[in-house]
């Protein structure tokens, strides 16, 4: 009896040895142990971020983040102003760990993208007042993590439907530099057996990620006639009643942008 007590007692001691709360020790296939979490990441991370603008980080950043990490953060504007959220680093394990962005205060509205690396300042732009991020990581194999920011924007008029026989549009602002994330759809339109001449007397955009594209129809589903980066002296015609230009700028990097005539 005593020798089973005995036995009992040395089980147990190596037992408590090996666990400590919610941590335990393993191998690592180095020399010593290390500790992995039974709980998930040990460091608070997401919120609601309410500020006009800002930036938030993976937890420990610029240091790796844990294993075992889900945070989610929400960014609520209010009135007519939308959010532009732009990641300047993204380091993550691109097997397995991830960034999501939602068009709206949850995840159960539309993704926008899933990030896994970094693609030159990936931006994202939401309809209305919300986006929501969502970070995880698996449990092995942590990297740097990621920076993010975000600012408030206001709704600023550009685009329209165009029906007289002749006049001009510009981009935002113009002459002075048009906005970040700005993205304007005119459509002109003719009447009877009428075409529609085009011709831009003016571009200045950062030519990398910023662009004009003249489609030959009354939306962006028909076919597309030019994409324009600079100032070629373009002229463009329609093959029936209507064209459509779109004018897209990102997150960074602004122009005077363009004048045109029709």
């Amino acid at each position: 009896m005593e020798a089973l007590t005995l036995l009992l007692c040395l089980l147990l001691t190596a037992y408590q040895a090996d666990t400590f709360g919610s941590w335990t020790t393993g191998k690592s296939g180095k020399s010593g142990d290390w500790l992995y979490s039974t709980e998930g990441s040990p460091e608070p991370c997401g919120g609601n971020l309410t500020d006009w603008m800002g930036e938030f980080f993976s937890p420990r950043y610029p240091n790796n983040y844990s294993d075992n990490v889900q945070c989610t953060w929400t960014i609520h504007s209010t009135g007519n102003r939308t959010v532009g959220l732009t990641f300047a680093d993204v380091d993550l394990e691109t097997c397995c760990d991830y960034i999501r962005v939602y068009d709206g205060p949850s995840t159960l509205h539309p993704l926008l993208g899933e990030i896994r690396e970094y693609r030159n300042k990936s931006s994202f732009k939401s309809s209305n007042n919300d986006l929501t991020v969502i970070f995880y990581s698996d449990a092995s194999v942590p990297s740097r993590g990621f920076h993010a920011n975000w600012v408030f924007l206001g709704e600023e008029s550009c685009g329209g439907n165009l029906t007289d026989s002749i006049g001009e549009f510009f981009s935002p602002r113009y002459p002075n530099n048009y906005p970040d994330y700005s993205q304007c759809t005119w459509t002109i339109h003719s009447t009877g057996n009428r075409t529609v001449s085009l011709t831009f007397t003016d571009v200045d955009l950062e030519k990398c990620c910023d662009y004009i594209r003249v489609y030959d129809g009354p939306s962006t589903l028909h076919p597309l006639l030019d994409e324009i980066r600079e100032y070629r002296n373009q002229s463009l015609k329609s093959s029936n009643n209507d064209l459509t230009v779109l004018f897209y700028s990102d997150a960074s990097v602004t122009n005077r942008g363009f004048h045109a005539n029709w």
